[in-house]
């Protein structure tokens, strides 16, 4: 399917750059423009690989959470419980993704909670530390 989504993207950097920044005189108005064009090369060069990267995190935020569950509160067993069965049927479908990271994300955040008071958990966090700074990597 032509244009491609990549395409689309460097033609809107191309002309936001090579039509409109010149234009633009105002120093605040320009570097608002040149943020926004950074951010569409960085959109160009990595959208690609958001859903690999989603169903990576997914599958191993689901794992850790899953394996502190019995040693966590009943609120944030519940909210692990809910967080995991959010996995999209379809592997392909980016919001579903999204929203299941963003509800294993929330029950990180309970685990990191609960692992303040709760010693049993210290090994539970460095995991959920150890994977957190490996997505970041991954992300570069």
């Amino acid at each position: 399917m032509r244009p491609t989504i990549d395409e689309q993207l460097h033609a809107l950097g191309r002309i936001l750059s090579e039509v409109v920044a010149p234009e633009v005189v105002a120093k605040y108005p320009s570097d608002i423009l040149q943020g926004v064009i950074a951010n569409l090369a960085e959109l160009e060069t990595n959208w690609s690989r958001w859903v690999g990267f989603l169903s990576w995190d997914n599958e191993q935020l689901a794992r850790l959470l899953d394996a502190t569950r019995s040693q966590v509160g009943d609120a944030a067993a519940a909210q692990i419980t809910e967080a995991i069965a959010l996995a999209p049927q379809d592997p392909y479908d980016y919001s579903a993704m999204c929203a299941h990271n963003e509800a294993l994300r929330a029950a990180v955040t309970a685990v990191i909670r609960d692992a303040r008071t709760n010693g049993a958990l210290a090994g539970a966090a460095q995991q959920i530390h150890t994977h957190l700074a490996e997505g970041i990597q991954r992300r570069m």
